[in-house]
């Protein structure tokens, strides 16, 4: 089956980019020490934040067009990189701004613009590998993420064990990332020339706006994990912060992996929607797969943190099983959620998922930012999981109605 198929290449896909950065997390405690790590949790949270944005729906937009196979395709790729050159400069100097006027933050600023660059960077190879996505042709995404992350882990390793610090970690994420933009763009030249994009400057406003109502579900939930811990680094001190860098990098993780499949179930799904009784099937398979899964991976973490915790990452860190613990609760409720959020765009209920999900990451930042000031971290890590519950339940009972009336 062609959905399992690539379901299965684009976990590897993710798995291979989750490895990656757990790597690297790794390094950074074990080669750089204590309060490295949560400097560089800071950097990647807040770069990551603007990913959406620099996003706008558009990489899911590339891979349903392209799926329909329609006069749409080429120009929604064109679209994509065309918005993202022009959004680039505002983005990175956004980014910057918000660097320089946090007074904890201002020693980051050089890892934080490098990291910044690398992920506008990333934006347009992206948009190049949602080509690739909607040919469902996922192995080939799976090879670009899995280079792209050996580049970045080896080097990044060179680069620590001769004394260097974040900055040159920083340097190591924009050399892979304008590697795996070059590989994506011949790639793409290679299996579906009628789809490639030329490098232009311009901004398509219906097109945009359209494609911000194809933000994928994992950039609202995952805003809010990134939220979420920029809120504890800063409110808390560097000991707290280093613990809680894990216990959120853990769970991005973990959402992030067991929602790899979303990319390809949207394709599959647009095209399957004309027997009903198929597509109510197998969304009820898919909910209770996600669900499965994800629940099996938090066990997985709950039993095994206190053993792998200081063997990993050494003693110094041994006060992050609580967090792990703590905020891998988020995964199976943030999983069914971007389960329920995927269904309704494949259904073409695409501005109503995204309000929802809208919705959802402003209540969740808000009840964090309360839970911060009355139970410190830990009212910021169970905010995330509370909402979750909530806007999951509406969300699944939005999706119940609309396939029992397709």
């Amino acid at each position: 089956m062609q959905i399992t198929r690539n379901s299965l290449y684009l976990t590897l896909e993710k798995g291979a980019h989750l490895l990656g950065a757990m790597i690297l997390m790794v390094l950074v405690a074990r080669m750089l020490g204590e309060g490295a790590l949560s400097g560089y949790a800071y950097a990647m949270g807040l770069t990551a934040f603007f990913v959406p944005i620099l996003d706008a729906g558009l990489n899911n937009r590339i891979i349903r067009t392209v799926a329909e196979n329609g006069p749409e395709a080429t120009r929604a790729s064109g679209d994509a990189v065309s918005y993202r050159l022009t959004v680039a400069l505002p983005v990175l100097v956004t980014m910057i701004l918000c660097t320089v006027l946090s007074p904890e933050s201002r020693g980051l600023l050089a890892v934080v613009a490098l990291v910044g660059a690398s992920t506008v960077v990333m934006g347009l190879g992206d948009s190049f590998n949602s080509v690739i996505k909607g040919r469902q042709c996922s192995e080939f995404s799976a090879l670009l993420v899995f280079g792209m992350n050996t580049v970045l882990v080896l080097g990044s390793f060179w680069a620590m064990s001769l004394g260097m610090g974040l900055t040159a970690l920083g340097a190591c994420y924009l050399v892979s990332r304008s590697l795996y933009l070059g590989a994506g763009v011949c790639t793409v030249q290679i299996i579906a020339r009628a789809h490639r994009a030329s490098f232009g400057l311009g901004i398509s406003r219906q097109h945009v706006l359209e494609g911000i109502f194809h933000l994928p579900a994992v950039y609202f939930l995952g805003n809010l994990l990134h939220i979420g811990y920029i809120t504890t680094y800063l409110n808390s001190d560097p000991i707290q912060s280093d613990a809680y860098a894990v216990g959120y990098r853990v769970a991005a993780a973990l959402f992030i992996l067991t929602g790899a499949s979303m990319e390809a179930i949207l394709p599959a799904l647009t095209v399957g929607q004309g027997n009903s009784d198929n597509f109510r099937n197998t969304v009820k398979k898919l909910f209770w797969s996600h669900a499965t899964v994800s629940l099996l991976g938090v066990a997985v973490i709950h039993v095994l943190a206190a053993r792998i915790v200081p063997l990993v990452l050494g003693d110094a860190f041994a006060a992050a099983e609580g967090p792990i613990r703590l905020i891998a609760l988020c995964v199976p409720v943030f999983t069914v959620c971007a389960l329920a959020h995927t269904v309704l765009l494949a259904c073409g209920q695409q501005k109503v998922a995204t309000i929802w999900m809208l919705a959802l990451l402003i209540t969740g930042a808000v009840l964090g930012f309360v839970g911060a000031a009355f139970w410190g971290a830990v009212g910021t890590a169970l905010a995330s999981v509370l909402t979750a519950c909530i806007f999951g339940v509406v969300l699944w009972e939005i999706v119940r109605r609309q396939i029992r009336t397709d």
